[in-house]
């Protein structure tokens, strides 16, 4: 209370826990300022029980910390980006893997600065079918790695909620060696015809 005594602030707000009669504790939000009531400097205390409130805190932080064991742990290359620019906000290992960049050096920049899309405007469409139903599901469209190597990639997406921004959930799968195959087959077929 020595700030409020000295004039120095004229409330102070801090956290902490209470304990009720019966003995359990609660966890508070105090708000302490002096006031003058009937010409004597007094402190008024606004107490509030934010127990509830330290309850979600605690679930939300593990909620994140699953969400992030688990985008990090997927094998599928998956990526979260920023809905109008493109620009990565993170990237899993199978990201990296798969379009052989390292994380720290995708991270903040747009898939057109990178050249991802071999079609610049399948991103418009990718982007249009979000916006319109707020996920896509079995986008094709092209990537190109780092070293030049084209993906034909199966994309499901969804908007979500990351880092209080909305954002876009995306998991790719590389159908590239199934469409090769698929044209290899054909072939054959008409070898043989």
């Amino acid at each position: 209370i020595a700030p409020l005594r000295s004039g120095a602030k004229s409330h102070i707000r801090f956290e902490t826990v209470h304990q009720r009669k019966d003995g359990t504790l609660y966890d508070v939000d105090v708000t302490l300022q002096r006031i003058v009531s009937q010409n004597e400097h007094v402190f008024a205390a606004i107490i509030d029980d934010i127990t509830d409130r330290k309850k979600f805190e605690t679930q939300l932080k593990s909620s994140v910390a699953t969400f992030s064991k688990a985008f990090h742990a997927n094998p599928v290359p998956t990526s979260i980006t920023e809905l109008s620019d493109g620009t990565l906000c993170d990237v899993n290992s199978a990201w990296t893997r798969s379009m052989g960049y390292d994380r720290e050096t995708v991270l903040n920049k747009t898939s057109l600065e990178l050249e991802i899309w071999a079609e610049p405007r399948d991103r418009d469409k990718f982007v249009d079918a979000i916006n319109k139903n707020g996920y896509v599901r079995d986008f094709q469209a092209c990537f190109v790695d780092s070293r030049g190597n084209a993906h034909h990639m199966l994309n499901s997406a969804a908007i979500i909620e990351f880092d209080g921004a909305r954002r876009v959930l995306t998991a790719s799968y590389d159908i590239t060696e199934r469409l090769r195959a698929e044209v290899e087959l054909k072939w054959q077929q008409q070898e043989l015809q």
